[in-house]
């Protein structure tokens, strides 16, 4: 197993000053449905399991630190296939008719089968690949701790072109209206044009940015680890509003029904009013937030460094359900009625979601 990457570790430093004050609760808004999780499985692997697994009808797709991307049959757990890298392997990867692409570590970007396997292209980049690939128009668009975003065709493998920031890409970029959205550990958010890697607007923070954007409409979301989040408008880089929060912040957040959800490294989740930034709720858990949440049909799901992995209504913040793994847990996944996360603990546990 690799060492934990050095820009991660000195954002624990920060947690000194993650005091927690009072803050407003929401009473405007109302509680979803009911939730009803049950038992599905979990599988073992050989190391850690940090990247968010992919979730599709039939099969399930992970990234593991013993340098390996696995496949399981989605309703049994059952392992189909694994392809070995020579990295750890953190990222989620992006499926593509029937190619999954995703990056290793050892600063390679692969292409494989998703039924079989099979390796179809590799492309050595030039640096560490922690980064989910994104896809849009036949592009692969992935970034580095080289502190490049490249662009890369999806059916060769090609570097079609490279974008330049000043810092390590540790998050995932993000395609919307034929832009595309990524932050840089050099504080700054930028978009480019899609097609040609132009640079459209770049605008700065006043921290390190570790976690993907979130595009909401014609809003760019971005957390970081000044404590601040912060509101551009899509088009333009023009900042909308930021609101300091409790803590550094080195996930992406989530956004549902006029909310942005998001996690600290004081281990609070936060819900904001998308369109000005009110703080409408907060939920402790025991641990540092390090991982995206997840929201589906109300529920905001969230992963916590306290060994948990809870179920909170989003509207209100109220506490639904919560499982206690073998240690971290991972980003969550939620699809097709299941939810999935993975876990330091070296395993992967699959539920089944009801209302």
């Amino acid at each position: 197993m690799s060492s934990i990457p050095k820009l991660s570790l000195i954002l624990i430093a920060s947690l000194a000053l993650a005091g927690c004050g009072l803050w407003p609760q929401s009473a405007a808004r109302r509680s979803s449905v009911p939730l009803q999780v049950a038992w599905g499985w979990e599988y073992r692997a050989e190391d850690y399991i940090r990247s968010k697994p992919l979730v599709t009808r039939d099969t399930i797709y992970f990234g593991c630190d013993d340098n390996r991307l696995y496949a399981l049959d989605t309703a049994s757990g059952e392992l189909r296939w694994r392809f070995e890298t020579r990295g750890n392997v953190s990222a989620t990867p992006v499926l593509v008719d029937d190619l999954l692409v995703f990056g290793s570590w050892d600063g390679t970007l692969y292409a494989v089968d998703r039924k079989t396997g099979r390796k179809l292209w590799r492309t050595l980049l030039d640096g560490w690949l922690t980064a989910s690939p994104a896809f849009f128009n036949g592009i692969i668009y992935v970034g580095a701790h080289d502190g490049y975003l490249y662009a890369v065709e999806v059916s060769t493998g090609t570097v079609l072109w490279r974008f330049p920031s000043g810092g390590a890409i540790a998050g995932e970029a993000q395609v919307a209206d034929d832009l595309l959205y990524f932050t840089s550990a050099d504080g700054f958010a930028y978009a480019l044009d899609a097609e040609s890697g132009l640079l459209r607007w770049r605008t700065p923070a006043s921290g390190a940015l570790m976690a993907s954007p979130l595009v909401k409409e014609d809003s760019v979301y971005i957390a970081s680890t000044d404590r601040y989040l912060y509101a551009l408008d899509a088009a333009t880089g023009q900042q909308r509003w930021t609101r300091e929060l409790d803590a550094p912040l080195e996930a992406r957040p989530a956004a549902d029904e006029g909310q942005i959800f998001v996690g600290t490294l004081a281990g609070t989740v936060m819900a904001l009013d998308a369109a000005k930034g009110a703080i409408e709720w907060t939920f402790p858990t025991k641990g540092p937030i390090c991982v995206p949440p997840a929201v589906a049909g109300g529920t905001l799901f969230v992963g916590s460094t306290d060994d948990h992995i809870y179920a909170l209504d989003a509207p209100t913040g109220h506490l639904l359900w919560s499982y206690r793994l073998g240690s971290d847990a991972g980003p969550p996944t939620v699809s097709d009625d299941w939810l999935c996360v993975g876990s330091t603990d070296q395993r992967l546990y699959a539920f089944r979601l009801r209302r």
